[in-house]
């Protein structure tokens, strides 16, 4: 599954002389759900890349008329065939890296450039509000009467799902966002580490 077979059809157009088939198991191992899209989407489209294919999921390569000529003398297209076949292996690719939920959002489609569409309206947004609500939850984090270990890791559970979709920060970020949560009892340390001529890892 995961390797291409060539088709024998000389006279198919050189994006489609290959027809290309996933191994989505191997290929695919993150499953899109309602937090992971940025992380799904670069390696879907990592994967599209390499096999050429990103044409076919974004429409710059619509499908091919049926036939070839009009009338008596109308034959069948053989690139329109080729199309349709590559296009729903996209399509399974597709649907095999999805969860449940983002399955039900592509089932009502018929082709993998309507499904990339719905996927893609369905869940980027998803991913923004995610986003601005994680780095709320960071902006506003306190140690309170939790310990420096645990008060720390809730600093780097948050920013390790930031970078999962897609949102990094950077060292300095995490340092300021722990010194700003220590609280007063702690303002001397704040004070030394703001002050401190080379900059502290988090």
């Amino acid at each position: 599954m995961a390797s291409a077979s060539a088709t024998s059809n000389p006279s198919a157009p050189s994006a489609l002389k290959e027809l290309v088939e996933f191994n989505t198991n191997t290929q695919l191992p993150i499953k899109l759900n309602s937090s992971n899209y940025p992380a799904w989407h670069k390696q879907i489209n990592s994967l599209l890349i390499a096999r050429d294919l990103v044409d076919s999921v974004t429409g710059e390569t619509p499908c091919p008329p049926q036939t070839i000529g009009a009338g008596a003398s109308a034959s069948p297209n053989p690139h329109f065939s080729l199309w349709i076949r590559q296009d729903k292996l996209l399509y399974l690719a597709l649907f095999g890296s999805c969860d449940p939920e983002a399955r039900s959002v592509m089932s009502p489609t018929d082709t993998s450039c309507d499904a990339w569409l719905a996927l893609q309206r369905a869940f980027s947004n998803r991913s923004r509000s995610r986003a601005m609500s994680l780095k709320e939850r960071l902006s506003s984090i306190s140690k309170g009467t939790s310990s420096i270990s645990c008060f720390m890791q809730s600093i780097r559970f948050i920013a390790d799902e930031l970078a999962l979709i897609g949102h990094p920060l950077d060292d300095l970020d995490l340092v300021i966002h722990t010194l700003n949560g220590l609280g007063p009892s702690f303002r001397e340390i704040v004070a030394s580490v703001r002050t401190r001529n080379s900059p502290i890892l988090f």
